[in-house]
């Protein structure tokens, strides 16, 4: 057997012995495609994403869309890029169109970067909403349509959940209909509100963490 030597990694923390120069190589070569996987699937800008569904003349807001697809791939479907693109559009984009086919690109970045959350088991998912540093009444409408858009493609799957037997799930789902009406407008801009505000943000990701555990 030959010299061990250790690579260490800084960025992921790694300390693994490595024996000979192809374990080197294949090491290397792992830590690169976790990278690129990474850069790949970076998350879109929120504004990007809202114009992008303006060009292409869309019915659904950025965290509406957002919310659909996510609970499309929570329950397992296979949904196709395509599929879900041509569903947000109200008219196909014609061949030839350099502005809608950017715009489509910056979409396929926001299903790529859900699609990555979704295929890690952990579900470790952000609501796709405006930034920290917008207004919070922007913030807390975003809100409100990506739990909109959730519920309806949780709807989807005839889902009954008046009737299900899971207090819980009656309860998670009960509470996410009272957030997606809540009064957004009439938010202030202090801190209370700030901090009332991040409470039902993360209230929402427990919420759907939930009902993606128990598929009612």
């Amino acid at each position: 057997m030959g010299d061990v030597y250790f690579f260490y990694d800084v960025n992921l923390f790694l300390q693994i012995p490595i024996t000979n120069y192809l374990d080197t190589v294949k090491y290397l070569t792992i830590i690169y495609k976790i990278k690129l996987i990474s850069m790949k699937n970076e998350k879109p800008n929120f504004e990007d994403v809202a114009e992008a569904l303006k060009v292409m003349q869309a019915l659904s807001s950025a965290s509406e869309a957002h919310g659909l697809l996510c609970a499309l791939f929570s329950f397992g479907a296979e949904v196709k890029f395509t599929a879900w693109s041509d569903s947000l559009m109200t008219k196909p984009i014609e061949e030839g169109d350099l502005v809608a086919s950017s715009a489509l690109k910056t979409m396929k970045k926001l299903y790529d970067y859900t699609k990555s959350q979704f295929d890690e088991k952990g579900l470790s998912f952000d609501l796709f909403i405006p930034a920290d540093d917008q207004p919070l009444s922007y913030r807390a409408e975003a809100l409100t349509y990506w739990i909109r858009g959730f519920l309806s493609g949780v709807g989807l799957f005839g889902l009954d959940f008046e009737n299900s037997k899971d207090k819980e799930i009656k309860e998670a789902i009960s509470d996410l209909m009272k957030i997606s009406y809540m009064d957004y407008e009439a938010l202030g801009e202090d801190e209370s509100c700030e901090e009332d505000f991040i409470e039902l943000l993360e209230y929402t990701k427990v919420a759907v963490l939930l009902i993606d555990s128990e598929k009612i």
